[in-house]
This record gives C-alpha cells, structure tokens and sequence, in this order.
C-alpha cells in the first residue's frame, strides 16, 4: 500500500470512528447530529476508496480515484457558497479531497516502473523429463520362437524349462552378486539347452533375482521373450 493510500485510509478511520475529533483539528469547532453522519459517510467512502486502490493500483483506477475526490471538492464548495454557517467545515473538507486528488508520483501511475525488467526468453524451454524409450523399439522375437519347429507343446515344454532355471538362481541369488548371477543363470538355461537370452532380458532378469524380486521378472522383459510368472508358493 502506497503512502497516500495509507493516509487516506487513516483519514476515512478517524471520520468514521472520531468525526467531531478530525472536525476541531481541521476547522476548531464541533459538528452536529447531521453533520457527523455526512462525516462518517465520508469515512466509509475513503476507507473503501483507499483499499480498492491498494487493490488495483492501475493508472486508470487513480485517474478515477482522483476525479471524485476533485468532484467531492467541488460539492464543498458549493455546499461553502450555500451555506455560509458550513463554510469552515466545507472549506477544510474541499482542501483536504483536493490534497488528495493533487498529481501523484511517477511511480504511483506506474506500478510497475521499479520492477526488474526481465530479458525475454531466446529459446523454446525444454521438458524436464525425456520419456524413456520402448524396451525394444523394432520388436525382439520371443525366444521360444527361436529355432523352434515342433509347435505349441514344445514351447510350454522350453517355457517351463526357463521357469525351473529361474527358480533355481532364484535359491542361489541371496548369496550372489549382480555378476554372478547373471553368470548362474546363464548356465542354468544352458544346462536346460535353452541358450543365451537377449541381453537387456538377461539383465533385468539378474538384477531382479539379486534383490530377490521374482515377480518382476514377470514384467514387459518376460512377455517379449514368452516367459511366463513362475508359481507364487514355496518349491
């Protein structure tokens, strides 16, 4: 909130709360009834004048602001010629709108004038993550699919073969490393006559078995190359 703002909002306080107070500082005498309601009117202007500029400090809406308070003046002044037993009162009333309505500061029209101004922007921001890519973007042929020519009961037969071979580094990986593993169950499917699996199924099949997570390995790895979820209970 700016000063001005600020003032103006003390201003409206005490005309609405000590309205024959402001009135012997500013003109030395008291108010009637009626002049103190017009007092606390006036306040309760000010105050919701002071808080929707401090809202919105756009130039527009001071040029506005300014124009009541040179409009308010105004009617003091011919409430003064009007009512000559008002003159002093009205007189204090107009000096003070037209100190508010007097020319602001640069800054007051403009907000925004201090502000840091910011370079733009030279290049189109880039994401913050990258998707990852597709395990296998061209497709990996299953292994079952592999060499074999002796249809659907040969493949539950080759699939089942790779289950048994999991299971088994299975019981050996609590004691094994990431190298050994995958050199374990290597030879587990070799000594099944399976052969060597893609690398990136081999891998994450090894690293799943060392953290002793079987179910994993059920995952997009054991689809691409036909595997199927070993049984859940103890062997």
């Amino acid at each position: 909130m700016k000063v001005r703002d600020a003032v103006r909002l003390g201003y409206g306080f005490l005309l609405l709360t000590r309205p024959e107070r402001v009135a012997r500082v500013l003109t030395g005498g008291g108010l009637d009834r009626r002049a103190r309601v017009t007092a606390r009117i006036l306040g309760g202007r000010h105050i919701a004048q002071a808080l929707l500029v401090a809202r919105d400090g756009r130039a527009a809406v001071r040029r506005v602001g300014r124009a009541v308070d040179l409009l308010h003046a105004a009617s003091m002044l011919l409430l003064a010629a009007w009512a000559p037993d008002r003159t002093r009162t009205a007189m204090a009333d107009a000096a003070v709108a037209t100190l508010f309505a007097g020319p602001s500061s640069p800054t007051e029209d403009n907000s925004n004038a201090l502000a840091p101004r910011r370079r733009p922007a030279t290049r189109t921001p880039q994401p913050l993550l990258d998707l990852p890519a597709p395990p296998h973007p061209k497709g990996v042929l299953p292994i079952a699919d592999r060499g074999l020519t002796g249809g659907a009961a040969l493949r539950r037969r080759h699939r089942h073969e790779r289950q048994d071979a999991l299971r088994e580094v299975l019981a050996k990986s609590p004691g094994l490393n990431l190298a050994q593993t995958r050199a374990a169950l290597v030879s587990a499917l070799e000594a099944r006559g399976l052969g060597v699996p893609p690398e990136p199924w081999l891998e994450a099949a090894a690293i799943d078995l060392v953290n002793g997570n079987i179910y994993v390995v059920n995952g997009p790895a054991m689809q691409d190359t036909g595997l199927e979820l070993p049984p859940h209970g103890p062997t």
